[in-house]
């Protein structure tokens, strides 16, 4: 299998699957970090999870000063750590939603736009997936497609239209035995319990499907 980079971009839970020389590595670059959380406490056996914080200022062009300086910082930092994995392998990269209402959406192609620039000057195999394709790229993989070319889960829930919860499943469902995907099969119970698939989890399970199509 080739060696491949996946991530998820976002301002507070940024988070990336390598899959490398048959192994698996996983970061999360997450805002308000609580290492004696549940669930970071779960995942910290087998991701690393760094703190990210951010300042902010009253006066509109200190604000946006401050993101670019902050945004590059945290952009430089995940280079670091991945740069021993760049030369020779696949980037993929979860595209920004078209339908998205985030209030921040500005913000975060800044930073988008930061991480995918320097990234492309290390690796320019770069692909771009949008979240839409990400979810009928993984349900056709691990549901197949029915006889009106659609692929659904086992709930009817058509690939294009997978919830966070969906793609829970589908990892769930799917054959692979990475670390996340074990991670989910043994603790789903546990995890269906809350109202949403927490953080930084949730964004995890997208870039280890990126990594997967």
């Amino acid at each position: 299998m080739t060696n491949i980079i996946s991530v998820d971009p976002s301002l507070n839970s940024t988070a990336i699957t390598i899959y490398y020389n048959n192994k698996y590595k996983y970061y999360s670059f997450l805002k308000g970090y609580k290492p004696g959380s549940k669930w970071c406490k779960d995942l910290e056996p087998f991701v690393d999870i760094f703190n990210v914080t951010y300042e902010t200022s009253d006066v509109f062009s200190e604000s946006e000063v401050l993101k670019l300086k902050q945004y590059s910082s945290l952009v430089n930092k995940i280079i670091n750590i991945i740069a021993p994995y760049l030369n020779d392998s696949e980037i993929r990269i979860e595209s920004y939603s078209q339908n998205s209402k985030n209030g921040r959406i500005q913000d975060l192609v800044t930073f988008g736009t930061l991480l995918r620039h320097k990234l492309y000057e290390k690796n320019e195999n770069i692909r771009f997936i949008t979240p839409k394709q990400l979810k009928k790229f993984i349900a056709k993989k691990v549901y197949g497609t029915s006889d009106n070319g659609v692929s659904y889960n086992n709930n009817k829930v058509a690939g294009g239209n997978f919830t966070k919860w969906d793609m829970l499943q589908c990892l769930i469902d799917s054959d692979s035995m990475s670390p996340l995907a074990v991670y989910s099969r043994d603790n789903y119970n546990i995890i269906s319990q809350i109202k949403s698939v927490p953080k930084p989890l949730e964004d995890l399970i997208d870039a280890e499907i990126l990594n997967l199509i």
